[in-house]
């Protein structure tokens, strides 16, 4: 073993235990609200600094993806710092669904949570914050696919969002979950069709790829841009869509990661000449 690696082998040994050392000035509150914040900080240094009491560094804490779990139970004993931890990546299931259970003033940080659970999340859409919340868990990357098509038909709160009627804004839960990747492809296929919603169907990654051709050859330039953003829309289709008539549907085509450089190189010299 060279003595560079051996140093670099030593150095992250001990690194927790020089991150320690740096803790001795207590009166030093930034130093500590900085250290508490940090994402950086191991888990042993945001473990000891859960011991301080100063209002700060516990926020900082409590907002810290990096900090571990039993810290996480351990400040939420402290009743103000729930909203933090309802929000913060790192917190566990378990909490997220114990913080539920504690007060319902949680429920919308809980619904903006990426690490709520998906029973937690078919706990929230029941809940009383109306048309709010029921938008976040349609957004929710583990929303389940029973409760995506439950919110795409979503009559609750005595007003109804179905994707029948002209109210399709994009604040509404039903174009949110049709938008959502995890909404199941069976369901997008069902709404390809729709006179409104195929534009928000054919952006979706999980759109299967015969739908997808077929909303290329759409006659709205709307749909088309949402298939040439797509990306998960495949090389084949974006050749197509690269002789678009529509401007924007070409130039979409044209800047997708998936276009190869060979046709992208083509297309730029047949568009680069005099009054292109």
């Amino acid at each position: 073993m060279t003595s560079a690696r051996r140093g670099s082998n030593q150095y992250r040994q001990h690194r927790p235990a020089l991150e320690l050392h740096i803790t001795v000035p207590l009166d030093d509150e930034p130093v500590l609200t900085a250290l508490a914040s940090s994402p950086n900080s191991s888990p042993q240094l945001l473990r000891q600094l859960s011991k301080h009491t100063d209002w700060p560094t516990l926020i900082g804490l409590a907002n810290n993806p990096s900090c571990p779990p039993t810290t996480l139970w351990r400040l939420a004993a402290v009743p103000r710092l729930s909203s933090n931890i309802a929000q913060n990546p790192a917190c566990p299931p378990g909490l997220l669904q114990a913080l539920h259970q504690r007060s319902c003033w949680l429920d919308l940080d809980l619904a903006r949570n990426p690490n709520s659970p998906p029973q937690l999340l078919r706990q929230l859409a029941q809940s009383d914050h109306g048309i709010t919340i029921r938008i976040l868990v349609a957004d929710h990357p583990r929303c389940p696919p029973r409760l995506l098509a439950t919110l795409v038909d979503d009559t609750s709160a005595g007003r109804r969002w179905r994707a029948d009627l002209k109210d399709t804004e994009t604040t509404s839960p039903c174009i949110r979950a049709l938008a959502n990747p995890a909404c199941p492809p069976s369901l997008l296929r069902t709404f390809s069709t729709h006179y409104v919603l195929r534009a928000t169907v054919a952006g979706n990654p999980s759109c299967p790829s015969e739908d997808l051709t077929r909303l290329a050859a759409d006659t709205d330039p709307e749909v088309r841009s949402m298939v040439a953003g797509n990306p998960a829309c495949p090389p084949h289709i974006l050749n197509q869509l690269l002789q678009d008539h529509d401007r924007q549907v070409a130039d979409l085509a044209a800047h997708h990661p998936s276009l190869p450089r060979a046709t992208l190189a083509m297309w730029q010299l047949t568009h680069s000449g005099p009054g292109k």
